[in-house]
């Protein structure tokens, strides 16, 4: 018994509680194409509390996977990628992040433009024409 009150303690002692980021709070805004919004906020819709050493500032390293640019429409709580964690180099864990607010599909020239745009930066360019001499 007093084996495990010293353990209690010492996980009273060392490790708090820490929310790292609260309900709805943007953890990245990243690129849309289609949207009448150039850009999504991602997050978490019940933010994300962890156990953490009491002297974790600093060593906490956050990493954020997405596939973008994100294409429209998008609705509130779709996902979007993770958040990945490390600390001292040692994966905590990765947790799913979405897009916090609604992202509604542009018009029909905003649409064209974001193809065109798309398809110029993805390097299928007609070819080159040849000069009749």
């Amino acid at each position: 018994m007093r084996e495990a009150l010293k353990l209690l303690n010492h996980g009273f002692q060392a490790f708090d509680g820490v929310r790292l980021y609260a309900p709805g709070e943007s953890v990245a805004q990243v690129p849309v194409t289609r949207g009448n919004r150039a850009q999504a906020r991602l997050g978490f819709s019940q933010g994300l509390l962890l156990s953490l050493p009491v002297d974790f500032q600093g060593r906490l390293q956050p990493r954020l996977h997405t596939r973008q640019p994100l294409r429209a429409p998008l609705s509130a709580g779709d996902p979007a990628g993770s958040l990945s964690l490390t600390l001292d180099d040692q994966l905590l864990g990765e947790f799913p992040v979405q897009v916090l607010e609604d992202v509604p599909e542009a018009a029909l020239p905003g649409r064209v433009w974001d193809d065109v745009t798309d398809w110029l930066k993805s390097g299928n360019r007609p070819p080159a024409r040849e000069d009749a001499r």
